[in-house]
């Protein structure tokens, strides 16, 4: 089983397993946000990341890399633009990076305060 412990794991596993690839070209030549940890992570049900890939070109991929529990492994998939902030995991207690706070947690925080207070 692979284990995801830093970003850089994350990401390489990300390109490494994406479908498109205009996508795994941009993982190399554009730029990537990881948003951080969200549970569960729709449409499904299961834990996950996510990420933003934006290419060279303006064009921007959102991809989860989700966790199966039953086969005891991760998997990536194109995700909706429409990210669902209402289940991120973060916190901004983290001064750091972490998988789950992600890249950005001062805009993600107050996305899924938003997000919380819409429903």
């Amino acid at each position: 089983m692979i284990h995801l412990r830093t970003r850089t794991e994350l990401i390489q596993f990300a390109r490494d397993n994406c479908t498109s690839s205009a996508c795994k070209r941009a993982f190399l030549t554009g730029t990537v946000t990881v948003f951080g940890g969200f549970d569960p992570l729709p449409p499904g049900i299961v834990p996950g990341w996510m990420l933003c890939v934006r290419s060279v070109h303006g064009r921007v991929w959102y991809l989860a890399v989700l966790a199966d529990d039953v086969r005891h492994c991760f998997r990536v998939r194109e995700q909706d633009p429409d990210v669902p902030w209402e289940h991120w995991k973060g916190s901004l207690d983290d001064q750091k990076f972490t998988m789950k706070s992600g890249d950005i947690p001062v805009q993600a925080d107050a996305h899924r305060r938003q997000a919380c207070q819409a429903t």
